[in-house]
């Protein structure tokens, strides 16, 4: 014997299911357009290992997610490491053509002019690793400001600190408290 419920009518265009879901198709459509071989991949994942391909998916998902925090809190940073990842890319696929050519005559003019382009782009990973370096130097010599100033309170306040620790260690009686 079942009895319908009408007050509990299931949505199915609620719940976290259906939004996870709706969720991975919106970052499978953007990895097809940004990186269709990394897609095809792991459509293949997702036919030979069904559980590999999930995990897969739920890291690329972390990943997304840890970008758009890092594009909301600090945007030129963002875009720094999306630069480096980028040339990064274009680096790996043109080295990759150069060991495929062969070291034969014809092929050395071709080879030449490869070279030359990973000359500029290593020059250009060089000059953004160069500013996310220096990004981390002023972001160190700010930390070591704060704690340079704590110290000097610290050191302005030792009689205070040192009494209320005593206080502690010895017991107080409950009169004697604020």
């Amino acid at each position: 014997y079942s009895r319908k419920k009408p007050w509990r009518k299931k949505n199915r265009f609620q719940g976290k299911h259906f939004q996870a879901r709706q969720h991975m198709k919106k970052i499978l459509n953007q990895l097809k357009k940004e990186n269709p071989e990394k897609y095809q991949q792991l459509m293949a994942l997702k036919r030979h290992n069904p559980n590999k391909y999930y995990a897969h998916l739920r890291q690329i998902l972390h990943k997304k997610q840890r970008w758009s925090k890092l594009q909301k809190k600090d945007p030129e940073l963002y875009n720094l490491i999306k630069k480096e990842r980028q040339y990064n890319q274009k680096l790996r696929r043109l080295v990759v053509k150069i060991r495929r050519l062969e070291n034969s005559e014809e092929k050395g003019a071709e080879r030449s002019e490869l070279a030359q382009k990973v000359h500029q782009l290593l020059g250009k990973l060089f000059d953004i690793r160069h500013q996310m370096r220096t990004r981390e130097v002023v972001h160190l010599e700010k930390q070591l400001l704060r704690k340079k100033e704590l110290l000097k309170r610290r050191l302005q306040k030792k009689e205070k600190i040192i009494e209320r620790q005593k206080q502690k260690l010895i017991g107080v009686e409950e009169d004697e408290e604020w």
